[in-house]
């Protein structure tokens, strides 16, 4: 489901908890074609700027990152942002939603979680004071290219790809 919404049209935030999470996932999407970059804490100040320039500049469609990414960065046109691991507290919530439908823009907000995870999820959208309707998806659920568009083109970008950076 993850890879499903990394593949849409919007540009898209995917938050982690952990930097082994982020950089996993990265490796994954890139292997797939889709061109990502990560934002962690375990990155050089020059690679974390350098990430965040392919995503602000659209050489990488996707950025995955941990909750450094929540605060104080601005990247405009973030069509997405995609809770792949719930955050552990309702202010971590909002900071990473945040990213998302600024100066009035729209943009969409997903949280992906497990069945055993709804009762947390329940209880973090409470705390940020979030109304959420929950559905039950597969990688081929149509709500998928409601949330995201469709697919993006595998075609090769003319800007050139973005590369993992570590």
């Amino acid at each position: 489901v993850v890879h499903a919404l990394a593949r849409g049209t919007h540009r898209t935030l995917l938050f982690t908890r952990t930097k082994r999470n982020a950089e996993k996932l990265t490796a994954q999407l890139v292997a797939e074609g889709i061109p990502a970059v990560e934002l962690h804490g375990n990155l050089t100040q020059s690679t974390r700027a350098g990430n965040l320039r392919a995503f602000a500049e659209g050489r990488a469609n996707v950025l995955v990152a941990t909750d450094i990414a929540a605060r104080g960065i601005h990247v405009d046109d973030i069509g997405l942002v995609v809770h792949v691991d719930p955050p552990a507290e309702h202010k971590a919530y909002l900071h990473r939603s945040g990213r998302t439908a600024r100066a009035g823009a729209r943009g969409t907000v997903v949280t992906v979680a497990l069945p055993d995870q709804r009762h947390e999820v329940t209880a973090l959208a409470r705390g940020a004071g979030v109304r959420y309707r929950a559905t039950d998806v597969t990688p081929s659920h149509p709500i998928l290219e409601s949330i995201c568009g469709a697919a993006a083109d595998d075609s090769p970008d003319p800007r050139g790809s973005a590369p993992i950076r570590r």
